[in-house]
């Protein structure tokens, strides 16, 4: 049914307009920040194996950028969390009818 109500002009629930829209662009938006988040994690992964290969000596020590770049990181994480928190709740008041047993 909701396959239908997405493919068809004429949605035949109330208030579909609206919600459906408001459904389509978390689902953008949503997208959109996963793949932000995969490319923060991405370069915190990177800092961490720098600073893996620091403590084993196989890398420079040049490389302090990283080191400094750890609160920044950590900050973006719970920001990560926040949002993605934020997003499920939206969700579930958007489908509060189809989430209540």
């Amino acid at each position: 049914k909701t396959m239908e109500n997405f493919l068809s002009e004429n949605p035949q629930e109330p208030g579909f307009e609206i919600d459906g829209r408001m459904r389509y662009l978390l689902d953008y938006v949503a997208g959109g920040l996963v793949l932000l988040n995969s490319v923060v994690m991405l370069l915190e992964f990177e800092m961490e194996g720098n600073a893996n290969a620091k403590k084993i000596g196989i890398a420079d020590a040049s490389d302090q950028a990283w080191n400094d770049s750890v609160p920044i990181f950590r900050a973006l994480d719970v920001s990560f969390v926040v949002v993605f928190f934020l997003e499920w709740v939206v969700r579930i008041y958007l489908d509060r009818e189809k989430f209540i047993l």
